[in-house]
């Protein structure tokens, strides 16, 4: 009876792992109704052959996400403080370009080092400042008032939310080509996506060149809650038909 039960699963982590690869390629496939989300087509690469059913971007309450169509004065980093979030990078460029950077990051316990090594000691209170965890009403802030969004990961990302969370108030991205970037940035038209730092620092200079009413746009149509939802009705449903 347990045969004839589809079961949907949304993988919401990397699959490159060797945990993942393990717990992944034990599972029969064949023999049981197995079907995988993946949230975005980049995170399937490493595992092609599992099930995949359909990709269903991750969604948010874009109307919790104050728009502001005027550009900041500052960049913004915000995520995690560890390496393959790319802070050091963000640093780098925004020294490079001149322009302020501020950055909410959460410092877990493993990057302590990391953090106190690499990143406090560039950390001047002016140009680059600091703000530690923020609660949403304050991340909301640090975003719709900044001129971009840095985002220049460092590693394969399945899905970066806060770049939807940056688009929805109206503030564009500037990304690494990495992982689901280039399937949530519209480059050109709501951030540019870059290869390195200097490409970067052009971006920044740029920026002006983004409406960032598109951003907005592309958050309401493409990222919210609402077109999440549906795209998974969609799929249960379509499951239920072949059951």
């Amino acid at each position: 009876m347990l045969n004839s039960v589809p079961v949907v699963t949304t993988l919401h982590g990397p699959l490159d792992t060797d945990y993942q690869q393990f717990v992944y390629n034990t599972i029969p496939n064949k023999n049981y109704k197995n079907y995988y989300v993946s949230i975005s087509n980049n995170q399937r690469q490493p595992m092609p052959r599992l099930n995949f059913v359909n990709t269903i971007y991750h969604g948010i309450q874009v109307d919790k996400f104050t728009f502001n169509s005027k550009k900041g004065k500052y960049a913004a980093f915000l995520g995690r403080m560890s390496p393959e979030k790319g802070p050091l990078q963000a640093i780098r460029a925004a020294k490079k370009a001149k322009i302020p950077l501020i950055m909410a990051a959460k410092v877990d316990l493993t990057d302590k080092e990391y953090f106190h090594k690499k990143i406090k000691p560039l950390i001047d209170g002016k140009l680059i400042k600091f703000i530690g965890e923020v609660d949403h009403r304050d991340k909301v802030k640090l975003l719709r008032n900044a001129a971009a969004l840095l985002g220049l990961i460092q590693w394969e990302e399945p899905f970066g939310l806060v770049m939807i969370e940056a688009l929805a108030c109206g503030t564009p991205v500037i990304a690494n080509n990495r992982g689901s970037v280039s399937e949530i940035i519209q480059n050109g038209k709501t951030g540019f996506i870059v290869k390195n730092i200097n490409e970067a620092v052009k971006a920044i200079h740029n920026i002006d060149q983004i409406d960032r009413y598109d951003c907005r746009r592309l958050a309401e149509e493409k990222f919210s809650v609402e077109k999440m939802t549906t795209e998974y009705e969609k799929i249960y449903y379509k499951l239920l038909e072949k059951k």
